[in-house]
């Protein structure tokens, strides 16, 4: 815009004028202001003294080879500075944006490194002309950070905005190895009796799913407790307890026979996947083309479609 808006109505005060004068106030002269703006000098005054006349004061004290600003003049060139930085600076961060090849996308750690990581290559393939940026976080990410385009958060539904879309809901199976699934004996109630491995960051979990699956309200006797999920398959696979897993995320362990499902369905989690749009990002074409990717490759996922047949309930 090459005017300022103020409270609600466009003025009259050309973005020209003012960076007219802030060169000049910082320059010293008009001369030395029109060569850095490529302008004539008697443009630089012009501009300045249209400037003064709108808000009706003197900005500058002319002598023959020199200006000085007056009081008026220092207090509106120190807003005028900050006021023009800001423009610069957001024009930059703009123009990065637009001009970003890459889609840089803010994922939960497990579901990047167990599902999306494995498939970038096939994004990439489809669409060579835009790099995808994964970020493993478990921070919930910032809907107005520039840096980001995409998050896809685990958890309840998003209230910091309104540009999210529902990627999957989560279903729990407890996991563990034949050995293990062996002393379950089929009966999810000898769940109690068992080693369970639980996550710190999801409380409550297995008490969620003991209550769905057999009824018991009792709280699940966690043996051992990890802070993140991997370590905690990892576990399971050795034999040294059960975990709690979606199968999505635990499907290379199913196929090779090293972890096995228990129970004859899964029990849907309290959380979700969410994937939040940043604000600046929304109508983005590179953002749009990997959504539009995301959601194909999710529906095309048989760990995924089987959970048409429903919950335990």
């Amino acid at each position: 815009m090459s005017e300022f808006i103020s409270r609600g109505r466009v003025q009259g005060i050309s973005l020209k004028a003012v960076r007219a004068f802030v060169e000049s106030a910082r320059l010293g002269s008009f001369k030395a202001s029109a060569e850095w703006l490529n302008v004539t000098p008697s443009a630089i005054s012009h501009q300045v003294k249209a400037l003064e006349e709108y808000l009706g004061v003197e900005l500058f004290k002319r002598g023959i080879r020199e200006i000085q600003l007056t009081p008026h003049g220092a207090r509106f060139a120190e807003k005028a500075m900050d006021g023009l930085r800001a423009i610069d600076l957001a024009t930059t961060e703009m123009m990065a944006l637009t001009r970003r090849t890459s889609v840089r996308v803010a994922v939960a750690p497990f579901l990047a490194t167990r599902w999306l990581m494995t498939r970038m290559s096939a994004f990439e393939a489809l669409h060579p002309g835009v790099e995808l940026e994964v970020i493993a976080t478990t921070q919930l990410g910032n809907p107005s950070d520039p840096e980001i385009d995409l998050m896809i958060r685990l958890g309840l539904q998003p209230t910091d905005t309104q540009n999210f879309e529902l990627l999957f809901e989560e279903a729990l199976y407890p996991v563990a190895s034949s050995s293990m699934q062996a002393r379950v004996a089929g009966d999810l109630n000898n769940l109690h009796n068992l080693p369970l491995l639980d996550v710190a960051t999801r409380p409550g979990e297995w008490e969620h799913f003991l209550q769905v699956a057999t009824g018991d309200t009792r709280r699940a006797p966690a043996h051992i407790v990890f802070q993140s999920n991997s370590p905690a398959i990892e576990a399971a696979v050795e034999g040294i307890g059960i975990a709690l897993a979606d199968p999505l995320l635990v499907r290379n362990e199913l196929q090779s026979d090293r972890l096995v499902t228990l129970g004859e369905a899964p029990v849907a989690g309290e959380n979700a996947y969410w994937l939040v749009y940043s604000d600046h990002a929304v109508a983005n074409r590179r953002v749009q083309s990997f959504v539009q990717w995301l959601h194909r490759s999710i529906a095309e996922e048989p760990y995924l479609q089987s959970r048409k047949d429903g919950y335990a309930t």
